[in-house]
């Protein structure tokens, strides 16, 4: 109780200028399912059958700060590697 047993990555940015930003992450792991939380709401993926690595992303409009998570659910724990970020070209 009060505590939690998982994978979560916690992603802080602030954009250079105003725009529209697409948000890439790398995971990991047989049956994962990640879920990316943010202002955009909640997305969620699960692995592909016999892959052990794949992709999710979400855009993001605005300006500032961005705030955003990448957790796992169900049985099978994930992996990130990677999260990139870069401003789509107007």
């Amino acid at each position: 109780p009060g505590s939690w047993n998982g994978t979560v990555v916690y992603v802080d940015f602030t954009a250079p200028q105003p725009g529209e930003y697409r948000i890439v992450a790398r995971y990991h792991g047989p049956n994962a399912q990640v879920r990316f939380r943010g202002p955009w709401g909640i997305v969620n993926k699960t692995m592909p059958a016999g892959q052990d690595s794949d992709t999710i992303a979400a855009t993001w409009t605005g300006s500032g700060n961005l705030w955003c998570t990448l957790s796992f659910s169900g049985e099978w724990i994930g992996m990130i590697s990677a999260v990139q970020i870069g401003r789509v070209a107007p």
